[in-house]
């Protein structure tokens, strides 16, 4: 295991990044007092996002919605409506306006 006070951290995050992408576990120190830990992240919880959350959702670290979530459409999707001619924003509240909307 690795020490750092926390300037030195600060100046060489990304060495100890770096160490931590190794396998290397870094603490992180105050006033020789261990204040954190980088640790890597293992590559199981990379492998099974899902799995990962269902088992933070029973610790009760996170709370899963009730519906799934709406993937949007693609852009070229949403524009698929062919358009005559373009108008602006003005030109529609004139519109409107003329209209008694």
């Amino acid at each position: 295991m690795i020490t750092s006070n926390i300037s030195t951290a600060k100046n060489e995050l990304s060495r100890l990044l770096h160490l931590v992408q190794t396998g290397e576990t870094v603490t992180i120190l105050d006033r020789k007092k261990p204040i954190a830990k980088l640790v890597p992240i293992a590559k199981t919880l990379d492998d099974e996002p899902q799995k990962r959350l269902s088992e933070m959702a029973a610790q009760g670290i996170i709370a899963l919605p009730d519906k799934p979530t709406q993937v949007l459409p693609d852009f070229a999707e949403i524009n698929e409506f062919p358009c005559t001619q373009p108008a602006g924003v003005l030109d529609a509240l004139l519109e409107e306006r003329k209209e008694g909307r």
